[in-house]
C-alpha cells in the first residue's frame, strides 16, 4: 500500500519532469515540449497554476479513473476556472488521451442507466440475493409446505391452504416474499431496457457504452427476455385458475429459472465483495474458489434432496414404520424446522455413510430416491474432499517452497555478515518477488512456444516499446526487443537507479509509484513520483560517443571523473515510494541486437551524439556530474 501522499504539484509536472529525466525523452517522442528555459504559453499557465496548487494541502493519489480531472484536465485545458475549452497549445497526446476518455466513458440520458454505476450494482446484487433466496425457499415450499387454493401474488395475503393434515399452510411471511420477489423481477424487466450495454470499438480498442434504446432493446430481447418473462410468469396461480387443488405449490419451480441468470450479473458475483480484502484477493486461488463452490453446491444438493424425501413420504401420506413416523414427527402436527432437520440429517447420513441408519426405506419410491441420493451425493463429497486437499496441499507447497528460500537467503545474509538494515532490504525484496510471482513469470515464458511466447511478449511490452521510434520503424527488431524485457520487482524504499552507477538498463514501471530525484551538493530535489506505465533510463540504450566527439563542455567533465566511457552515467536517483513492479531491458543485451541491424544502429549513434549535446547544455552539468560521484548508497535515506 502507498504509505504517503502525492502532492498535486508532482502530478501537474508530470509532463515537465519526464523532459529532465536523462535528457532523452525528447527522442522517444516526436512532439516533444522544448527544454526548460523556452516555456510554452501551456507552461506558463501550468506554472500559474502551480504556484496556486502550492499554497493547498496535499492530496492523496487517487483512482485511475479520476486522473481524467486530477491530470489530464490541468494539462489540457485552460487555467481559468470554468473554462471548458481544450487549451490549444496543450500537449497533443493529453488531449487524444483526453478525448478518448471522455468518448469510452458518455454521460448516459437522463432516462438511461449506467450498467456500471452505483445504482445498477446496488440493484443487481439485491435480485442476486434474491434469486439464491429463491433457490433455497421454494423446494421447501413444494416439499412441506401444503398447496394454495387462491392467488394471492397480488394481494398478498394468507392464501387459503388445501386440507393436508401433514403439511401446513404457508405462513404470511412467505406469501410476502414471495410476492416481493416476483414484484421485482417484473420491475427489473423495465429496468433492463432502460439499462446501457457495453460494446467493444474495435477502432478504439475500447469497451464503450450503448445507450441507445433500439439497441438496447434489440440486444436485451435476443438474449435475457424470454427467460425472464417466463421466470416471472404466475403459474401457481394459472393452476388455481384451472381448479388444480393438490399442486403441492409446483407453480412455483419456474421461480428456480433465475438462476440461469444469475452470472450475467456482474455485480451479482458472490466473490465480489472478497475480492475487495486484499488479503482474500493474493490468497483465495482457484483452488480455494473451487472449494467454495462445490461445498455450496454439495450443500444445496442435501438441501434438495432433503425436501425430495419428505416430499415422497408426504406423497405416500407418510406409511407406517417410515422414519417420520417412528420419530413421532407428524404429532399432533408437523414442525416445518423439525422435519427439514430430520430430513437433512438422513440424507447427510447416507452420504458420509452409505447407508439409511436406523429406519431402511418401507416404500419403492423411498428405496429408489435413497439410491440416487447415495451415488449423488456420495460422489459430491469425495468431489470436495478432492477439492478441499488439493487446497491445502497446494497452499503447503507453496509455504514450503518460500519458507525454504527465505531461510537459504537468512543463511547467506548471515555467512555475509550484512549490516542489520541490509539483511532487511533483502529479505523484503524476495518477500515481494514471492508476492509478485517474478520467479514464475519467467518460468512460464520460457515454457511457451516461441511464437506464442513472442504474442505474449508483444502484449505485454509491446506498447511500451513501439513509443521508442528507432524500434517502431523496425518490426522486427521490436519483437525481439520484447523478448529481452524480463520482470523484477523493487520493495517499497529501495533504490531502482543510483546516481554514478552505469546506466545498463531501461525499466517500465509496470505497478507502484517510485519517486524521481536530482541529486544536488546539498541533497536530493524531487522532480517527479512515475506511475505505472512511465519509464526511466533511456539513455542506456545509445551508445556513447568516443571521447574526442563528445561537445567540450561534456568531454572535460567527463574526463575528470571516474565514469566509464562505454556507458551513459546514472545523474538522477530513482526510489520506491511503494511496492513495484518493473519491467527491464538490458542494454548490453539490446546493443548486441542492435549490431544485426545497420541502420538502426546508424539512428541510435546519431541519437547518442544528440544526447551528449544536450546535456551539454544543461546548466547544471557540473554540478549533477560532482553529486553523482560523490553519491554513497549506503548513507543514502
Amino acid at each position: 500500500m502507498r504509505q504517503q501522499q502525492i502532492s498535486a504539484n508532482r502530478r501537474l509536472q508530470h509532463s515537465l519532469a519526464t523532459r529532465v529525466s536523462d535528457g532523452v525523452h525528447d527522442w522517444m517522442s516526436t512532439s516533444m515540449p522544448p527544454w526548460p528555459g523556452q516555456h510554452t504559453d501551456a507552461e506558463s499557465q501550468l506554472d500559474q497554476q502551480l504556484s496556486v496548487e502550492q499554497q493547498t494541502a496535499s492530496v492523496t493519489f487517487k483512482h485511475p479513473r479520476e486522473l481524467l480531472q486530477d491530470t489530464l484536465w490541468p494539462l489540457t485545458h485552460s487555467v481559468q476556472q470554468g473554462s471548458d475549452d481544450l487549451n490549444p497549445h496543450a500537449a497533443p497526446k493529453a488531449k487524444e488521451l483526453y478525448n478518448r476518455l471522455l468518448k469510452g466513458l458518455p454521460k448516459p440520458p437522463w432516462y438511461m442507466i449506467d450498467p456500471d454505476g452505483s445504482p445498477r450494482s446496488a440493484w443487481d446484487f439485491l435480485l442476486a440475493i434474491f434469486t439464491i433466496a429463491l433457490v433455497i425457499y421454494v423446494p421447501v415450499l413444494i416439499g412441506l409446505y401444503s398447496s394454495a387454493l387462491q392467488c394471492v401474488f397480488v394481494a398478498g395475503h394468507t392464501p387459503e391452504s388445501a386440507d393436508e393434515p401433514h403439511a401446513p399452510p404457508q405462513p404470511q411471511s412467505a406469501v410476502q416474499f414471495m410476492t416481493l420477489t416476483n414484484m421485482a423481477f417484473l420491475f427489473d424487466i423495465i429496468l433492463n431496457f432502460l439499462t446501457g450495454v457495453r460494446q467493444y470499438n474495435p477502432e478504439t480498442g475500447m469497451i464503450e457504452y450503448c445507450y441507445n434504446l433500439k439497441t438496447v432493446a434489440t440486444q436485451y430481447a435476443s438474449t435475457w427476455l424470454a427467460l425472464d418473462v417466463v421466470s416471472c410468469l404466475p403459474v401457481e396461480c394459472i393452476l388455481n385458475a384451472a381448479g388444480v387443488t393438490h399442486s403441492y405449490n409446483a407453480g412455483h419451480l419456474n421461480r428456480l429459472l433465475k438462476v440461469f441468470g444469475l452470472r450475467r450479473r456482474a455485480h451479482g458475483d458472490p466473490f465480489r465483495l472478497i475480492n475487495h480484502i486484499p488479503f482474500i484477493r493474493r490468497n483465495f486461488n482457484y483452488s480455494l474458489r473451487l472449494v467454495v463452490v462445490s461445498a455450496s453446491m454439495l450443500l444445496l444438493g442435501l438441501h434438495y434432496f432433503a425436501c425430495g424425501l419428505w416430499l415422497v413420504l408426504r406423497l405416500q401420506d407418510f406409511p407406517a414404520n417410515t422414519w417420520p413416523v417412528e420419530l413421532n414427527l407428524l404429532d399432533p402436527y408437523p414442525i416445518v424446522f423439525q422435519c427439514w432437520t430430520w430430513s437433512v440429517f438422513a440424507v447427510t447420513s447416507a452420504m458420509i455413510g452409505l447407508g439409511y441408519g436406523s429406519y431402511p426405506p418401507q416404500t419403492f419410491p423411498e428405496a429408489v430416491l435413497w439410491t440416487v441420493e447415495m451415488m449423488v451425493m456420495a460422489g459430491g463429497f469425495a468431489v470436495v474432499n478432492g477439492f478441499v486437499l488439493s487446497a491445502i496441499l497446494e497452499f503447503l507447497a507453496s509455504k514450503a517452497r518460500y519458507k525454504a528460500k527465505l531461510m537459504q537467503v537468512r543463511r547467506e545474509v548471515e555467512r555475509r555478515r550484512l549490516p542489520v538494515d541490509i539483511q532487511d532490504k533483502v529479505l523484503r525484496f524476495y518477500e515481494l518477488k514471492h508476492v509478485e510471482n517474478v520467479q514464475d513469470a519467467a518460468v512460464f515464458m520460457n515454457e511457451l512456444a516461441p511464437a506464442l511466447r513472442l504474442e505474449v511478449a508483444l502484449a505485454t511490452v509491446g506498447g511500451w516499446l513501439n513509443r521508442i521510434p528507432v524500434l517502431a520503424s523496425n518490426q522486427q527488431l521490436l519483437q525481439r526487443a520484447s523478448l529481452l524485457v524480463e520482470r523484477q520487482a523493487a520493495p517499497e524504499g529501495q533504490l531502482i537507479a543510483i546516481p554514478g552507477t552505469p546506466h545498463d538498463q531501461m525499466l517500465f514501471i509496470t505497478k507502484g509509484y517510485a519517486d524521481l530525484y536530482m541529486v544536488t551538493d546539498v541533497g536530493e530535489v524531487l522532480i517527479d513520483t512515475l506511475v505505472a506505465g512511465d519509464s526511466f533510463g533511456e539513455a542506456s540504450l545509445l551508445p556513447v560517443p568516443a571521447l574526442d566527439q563528445l561537445p567540450s563542455r561534456l568531454r572535460d567533465v567527463w574526463s575528470n571523473s571516474c565514469f566509464s566511457t562505454h556507458s551513459w552515467p546514472v545523474l538522477f536517483s530513482l526510489r520506491a515510494l511503494s511496492n513495484c513492479s518493473l519491467a527491464m531491458l538490458d542494454a548490453q543485451k539490446f546493443q548486441d541486437l542492435v549490431q544485426e541491424y545497420e541502420g538502426a544502429e546508424a539512428e541510435l549513434h546519431r541519437l547518442g551524439q544528440h544526447h551528449a549535446t544536450v546535456l551539454d547544455a544543461l546548466p547544471q552539468l557540473e554540478q549533477l556530474w560532482s553529486a553523482a560521484i560523490a553519491f554513497n548508497p549506503q548513507t543514502d535515506q
